[in-house]
């Protein structure tokens, strides 16, 4: 049975800390070992001891070997992971995670991918553990991939190009658009090879989606920070396939107002329409003293979210707006339109071939022809594409 696997970030991400929490998990040893020696590198061995952290029993793992800075460029670290001979999908998770290393580092030092040469994450420990996860995840047949926030750390940390502020800049390219925070511990909490790993995963970010985890697994960092320094992953049957729809992470923002007109409160949803929201809707509430008052919600998508508290600060009269971060399910759809008896409707149409008109489509079309509303949308569901 597919398994979904679900990354608690609570003490960061590490490439050694995954391998090891997948390990605990229950992934076989055997098969680390075995991608381990069809890499074909030197001197090479994985290094396992149990530990406790703030009294959470671990499995603690380094990568022994003998290679000293490396200067390995993209193509290479590729050509070293494809010996493992992984089957598609773990492949595909290996080359993802490291050309979104590359194309970070490409980024931060202002030439191309092709001129990005890794130097820590260019070294056999890191080939071992983005490998070895891929490796383990297809033993475990994890599908899905989820992940809560990220602790980063703060401070400063010293690398192959010298003292850097944490999140290394790399590290911080690509945790862009993941949920993170960086805690009250000094030190590097995220690697570089752990945030691309979430690129590489395909990681969907928020809470625990709900399902019914059968392993848990830890593994230990080596430092000792006031927390247990342990990455916790969750690993359970996947929920049932469902059919044409993507997963989707959402902002969601609520404000309570009880001193605006009604005409002011529909200028304002319109106005939220127009600058992106994917929904808005207001509900009414009772307020303190018996007032009567309204609660606006607003869902949009992350990169929308600064924008749109904006036009809530400026444009209503509240102090203050609320935030949660969500995920939804939504149906794939393309834009379609069809010709009717009424002129064309455009919409939407799924994978089932159902077609969704626009109520303002429809609606302009019966006020020209004299009909209902009703009657042209009815007309639009059964008419054929233009």
């Amino acid at each position: 049975m597919t398994q979904q696997l679900y990354i608690d970030g609570f003490a960061g991400v590490a490439g050694n800390m995954m391998l090891a929490a997948l390990l605990d998990a229950g992934a076989p040893p055997a098969v680390l070992d075995d991608t381990v020696a069809a890499l074909g590198l030197d001197d090479v061995r994985v290094v396992r001891r149990e530990v406790k952290k703030r009294g959470i029993a671990a499995l603690h793992l380094d990568v022994a070997h003998g290679e000293h800075h490396p200067h390995r460029g993209l193509s290479d670290v590729l050509a070293v992971a494809d010996r493992a001979k992984l089957p598609p999908r773990a492949a595909a998770r290996v080359a993802r995670t490291f050309r979104a290393l590359a194309e970070a580092e490409a980024a931060v030092h202002g030439v191309t991918v092709e001129d990005v040469h890794f130097h820590e994450v260019g070294a056999v420990d890191a080939i071992v553990d983005v490998v070895g996860t891929a490796a383990l995840l297809e033993a475990l047949d994890v599908s899905v991939v989820g992940c809560g926030p990220v602790r980063t750390g703060r401070g400063t940390v010293t690398c192959a190009h010298g003292v850097l502020p944490v999140p290394a800049p790399a590290t911080a390219r690509l945790l862009a658009g993941v949920p993170c925070f960086a805690g009250d511990d000094d030190g590097e909490f995220c690697t570089p090879t752990g945030a691309a790993l979430l690129h590489g995963l395909e990681a969907g970010h928020g809470p625990r989606p709900a399902f019914v985890h059968t392993a848990v697994g830890h593994g230990a960092g080596t430092r000792e920070p006031s927390f247990a320094n342990v990455l916790r992953v969750f690993v359970g049957p996947a929920a049932p396939a469902l059919l044409d729809v993507t997963r989707q992470r959402v902002v969601e923002l609520r404000t309570d107002i009880d001193d605006m007109s009604p005409e002011a409160l529909a200028a304002l949803v319109d106005r939220l329409r127009s600058h992106r929201a994917l929904d808005v809707g207001v509900v009414g509430l009772a307020m303190k003293k018996g007032r009567p008052g309204q609660t606006v919600q607003v869902l949009c998508a992350p990169e929308d979210e600064a924008g749109l508290v904006q036009q809530l600060l400026r444009h209503s009269s509240t102090l203050g707006v609320r935030r949660q971060e969500l995920e939804r399910w939504v149906r794939d759809r393309t834009p379609a339109t069809v010709h009717t008896r009424f002129g064309p409707i455009g919409g939407k149409r799924v994978t089932d071939g159902r077609f969704f008109p626009e109520f303002e489509d429809c609606r302009a079309a019966a006020e020209t022809h004299g009909v209902s509303v009703d009657e042209v949308m009815a007309a639009a569901k059964v008419a054929k594409n233009d």
